[in-house]
């Protein structure tokens, strides 16, 4: 997201809401957003496009919870993962332990 920010947004938000993965897109663009603002390559144009990008995506989160990467877990590992992921991952409804201070290649 960091990369090509400057991408046709209105298409990208579309397509995501066709397949339901506005919440997961929304988490992904939340997180560049973070890591971006602390990368010593900041950008205040991008900062701001992702920004809106992540308020336009907020308007249509979805109540379904769901985890971040394709794969399935146990019960005991969802569980865990509820538990401990960070607050944008709790606000997008998203199963992940990303978080942006840990991200190690931010462009």
């Amino acid at each position: 997201m960091l990369k090509y920010w400057d991408m046709n947004k209105e298409w990208l938000v579309r397509q995501a809401k066709l397949h339901d993965l506005q919440n997961r897109l929304g988490f992904v663009v939340s997180l560049a957003r973070k890591a971006g603002s602390r990368s010593p390559s900041r950008n205040p144009k991008r900062d701001a496009v992702l920004e809106e990008l992540e308020s336009k995506l907020k308007r249509s989160l979805l109540a379904k919870e769901e985890l971040l990467g394709g794969t399935d877990l146990s019960d005991a590992e969802r569980k865990r993962l509820k538990r401990h992921r960070p607050k944008a991952a709790r606000e997008w409804n998203v199963l992940s332990s990303w978080r942006p201070e840990v991200l190690r290649h931010v462009a």
